[in-house]
C-alpha cells in the first residue's frame, strides 16, 4: 500500500511539473509575440476563452520533439543525450 501511495505521489508531482512547464513556456512565447520578438500571431488570445491557445499549442508540439531528440541521442550512445559523440567531433574532423 505504501508503494502505491509513493507511486501515486510521484505521478501527481510529475504531472504538476509538466503542467507548470507548459504554462511558463507558453507565457514566454505569448509575451514574445506581444513584444514583436516572434510573429504577432503568437501574441493573440482566443476570442472567447481569452487564452493564448497558439502559444500553448506551439509549446506542446515542440516539447515532445525536443524530448525525443534527446532520447534518440541517448539511445545512439552519447551519455549526455547529444549526438556529438555518436556523429563525431566536428572540430577535429573525425
Amino acid at each position: 500500500m505504501l508503494a502505491f501511495l509513493a507511486s501515486l505521489g510521484g505521478l501527481t508531482s510529475t504531472l504538476g511539473v509538466l503542467i507548470t512547464g507548459i504554462n511558463s513556456q507558453a507565457r514566454l512565447v505569448f509575451n514574445a509575440g506581444r513584444e514583436g520578438l516572434l510573429p504577432s500571431s503568437f501574441g493573440c488570445v482566443h476570442p472567447i476563452r481569452r487564452t493564448s491557445n497558439k502559444a500553448i499549442i506551439t509549446v506542446t508540439d515542440i516539447a515532445p520533439l525536443t524530448i525525443g531528440g534527446r532520447g534518440l541521442g541517448y539511445l545512439l550512445g552519447s551519455a549526455d543525450g547529444s549526438l556529438r559523440d555518436s556523429v563525431g567531433n566536428l572540430e577535429d574532423g573525425s
